[in-house]
């Protein structure tokens, strides 16, 4: 007769009120390796126990019988993990000592057996322990600490916004144990360790979602640097990266080292490039050459497929083209109806622009006055000033009376640019004589002034003008 806790038994002579058997409670049978319990009678606990009970016993999966088994009854069950607390649920552990990751043991044992206590701390490296500040667990001298038993104690391990990822035998170290500690022979403590990303986002031009570029710091570190993207876009100059959507000038380069702290994690950055802005010079109609002037001109990545333009302030050049007859008046953006510009104007623009030359016929506003002096006026005179009208002949351009007395009138003139003009001087109501000589002696126009002598009067009519004297052909050039 063999079984795992007990060869026999039953009894020929049953008691009173009882039974040939006996009972069997809170047992369990394990092995480390596959073994067979073998006899004529064999059972798991009893090799014979017909007429007993058995109740709340667990034995291993890799056990088997040999023999005419006995205790099929019982309550065992071969699919129990017997190193599980859970397994054992049922049992008191006022009298047995039960943990995960260890078979249990009987309390009344315990000063046989020498048992080393690992101490989890949490605090050390900075955890809050709102769940464990620090916890022990106990390990049979020679036995193993196991992964199950580490991780379970890791899930207990809280530090706000941080992970805890396992334990170190040093402290403030990264390095965590990944393996059974094997043959434990002494206490020690155990570390929890934590690790935190910090991570910042960069945006390129039209992309709708950012490269993450991440850093990990550990237990009490409060920063690492990670090291920023290239710029991809080849079709702009490469500028850097900026902290805003309106780029003011200010950037981090491409491939440099940043800083990353617990309070600027999730930093967003985003990809700035320049171009130029070309202005080019049209004549229109003119003659000459100008060259173009430039500026340079941002993108600036936005989240979206239409990145950020920041214009450029470009001063328009004075003009010089030349136009026979005309004069420059402005520049006009894009045609000779567009918004119009004077030189030296600043305006600004996200793309190359041509601006167009618009130009006036050439006139002169001059002020004349006209003074007759004649110390014996017989009847007084008249002044024509009149235009050659292109066509052989005149037409009136000014006129006035002078009363044969000193007289001065005023009067301003435009005077177009290659007209001739002609001044005449009649009396009242006859035209007898004019500056070409007919019917006067001695006549002539010097500097803007007119002496002439007639049978019948002499005097002077001095003509100036503000802006410079007319020619004596009065031809303005």
């Amino acid at each position: 007769m063999v079984g795992g806790v007990v060869c026999n038994l039953y009894t020929s002579n049953t008691p009173i009120g009882g039974s040939n058997g006996g009972d069997i409670e809170n047992c369990f049978v394990a092995t480390e390796s596959d073994a067979t319990i073998s006899g004529t009678t064999v059972g798991y606990f009893a090799g014979n126990n017909a007429q007993g009970t058995e109740s709340s016993c667990k034995y291993g999966a890799n056990i088997t019988l040999s023999g005419t088994t006995q205790d099929t009854w019982g309550t065992s069950d071969p699919t129990l993990n017997l190193k599980s607390a859970s397994t054992f649920s049922d049992w008191d552990t006022s009298i047995w000592n039960i943990v995960d990751g260890k078979y249990p043991t009987l309390k009344a044992l315990k000063q046989l057996v020498t048992e080393h206590t690992i101490t989890f701390d949490v605090t050390t490296n900075g955890g809050s322990g709102a769940s464990i500040s620090t916890a022990t667990v106990a390990v049979e001298d020679g036995e193993s600490l196991t992964m199950a038993t580490l991780n379970a104690q890791k899930a207990l391990a809280l530090k706000a916004n941080w992970t805890c990822i396992g334990w170190s035998k040093t402290a403030g170290t990264s390095a965590v144990i990944t393996a059974d500690i094997t043959n434990v022979t002494d206490d020690f403590i155990l570390y929890a360790v934590f690790s935190r990303d910090l991570a910042a986002n960069f945006y390129e031009l039209n992309a709708t979602t950012a490269t993450q570029v991440k850093g990990t710091i550990y237990n009490k570190t409060t920063q690492t640097q990670v090291t920023t993207p290239a710029l991809s876009n080849s079709s702009y100059t490469k500028v850097g990266w900026s902290a805003s959507t309106n780029y003011t000038g200010s950037v981090t380069a491409q491939n440099t080292k940043i800083t990353l702290t617990e309070s600027t994690t999730g930093a967003t950055y985003y990809a700035v490039y320049s171009y130029t802005v070309t202005v080019s010079y049209n004549a229109n109609g003119g003659s000459g050459t100008m060259t173009a002037s430039t500026g340079t001109a941002y993108l600036t990545a936005n989240k979206t497929t239409s990145p950020t333009k920041k214009s450029v302030s470009i001063t328009l050049k004075n003009n010089t083209f030349t136009k026979a007859g005309y004069k420059f008046t402005k520049w006009a953006q894009g045609s000779t109806s567009g918004n119009q510009y004077a030189a030296g104007a600043s305006v600004s623009l996200s793309a190359n622009a041509t601006f167009y030359a618009i130009w006036e016929s050439n006139t002169y506003v001059t002020t004349f006055t006209a003074t007759f002096t004649n110390e014996t006026p017989k009847g007084g005179i008249f002044l024509y000033i009149l235009r050659d009208d292109g066509n052989g002949g005149y037409s009136e351009f000014y006129s006035h009376y002078f009363d044969g007395k000193t007289n001065t009138q005023s009067a301003k003139y435009s005077l177009e640019k290659g007209a001739t003009y002609r001044v005449v001087i009649s009396k009242p109501y006859v035209w007898d004589f004019d500056i070409s000589g007919t019917n006067v002696s001695g006549a002539s126009f010097v500097n803007g002034k007119f002496t002439f002598t007639t049978a019948s009067d002499s005097g002077v009519v001095a003509i100036t003008s503000t802006g410079g004297t007319p020619p004596n052909t009065f031809t303005i050039v």
